[in-house]
């Protein structure tokens, strides 16, 4: 059976839209965009979104769906080699990316974020939660050793690992929701932080 956020993949999170509803946001970068469902959604809220993702696939279908709006571009690449050309962001957006990265990609991806952020600008993450059925919750070194290409984290490692650069504002498990619009799973936590 194929997890719910990959049969609904055209769906916007529910968390991104709960949050773009109450904060004030003119531009947005998302890491591992997919086809487009959740820059395209900002895009038409008038919010101007640089969406990455490394599958040219993906790419072309959401350019291809995006045609028309002039305020969201498509990369492919590694987000993590992209040059931002010293440019900075009021929200940065990931729905899947931390949890797949090495440990040491973690740190640069951390960077990354303190880089392209604006002066108290907000980061919303989904990533797989250590306390249900999925992912296993790994050392750093089990990472490498076991080869795995995913693992998920306690609430206590999340606070952890960004807590030194961010003010956590909420951390809570996501509930189980599927609408004909957007797409909630159990499976994960949501984050939003606040560059310190």
């Amino acid at each position: 059976m194929k997890a719910p956020f990959l049969t609904n993949n055209t769906l916007l999170d529910k968390m991104i839209t709960e949050f773009v509803k109450t904060h004030n946001v003119k531009d947005a970068v998302e890491f591992g965009c997919g086809e487009g469902r959740n820059a395209i959604y900002l895009a038409k809220r008038g919010i101007d979104v640089v969406a990455i993702d490394s599958s040219d696939v993906a790419i072309r279908n959401a350019k291809d769906k995006s045609e028309g709006l002039n305020n969201v571009r498509f990369i492919c690449s590694n987000f993590l080699s992209v040059d931002f050309e010293d440019r900075k962001y009021d929200l940065v957006i990931d729905s899947g990316m931390f949890h797949h990265l090495a440990p040491h990609r973690r740190l640069q991806y951390r960077e990354l974020l303190k880089e392209i952020l604006k002066e108290n600008g907000y980061f919303v993450l989904l990533c797989f939660s250590a306390d249900e059925d999925g992912a296993e919750e790994l050392d750093d070194l089990e990472f490498y050793t076991k080869r795995n290409t995913g693992v998920s984290f306690s609430e206590q490692r999340l606070r952890g690992f960004f807590d030194s650069d961010f003010e956590i504002i909420s951390i809570k498990k996501r509930g189980q929701e599927i609408t004909e619009e957007y797409i909630d799973i159990s499976l994960l936590y949501g984050l939003v932080m606040k560059l310190k």
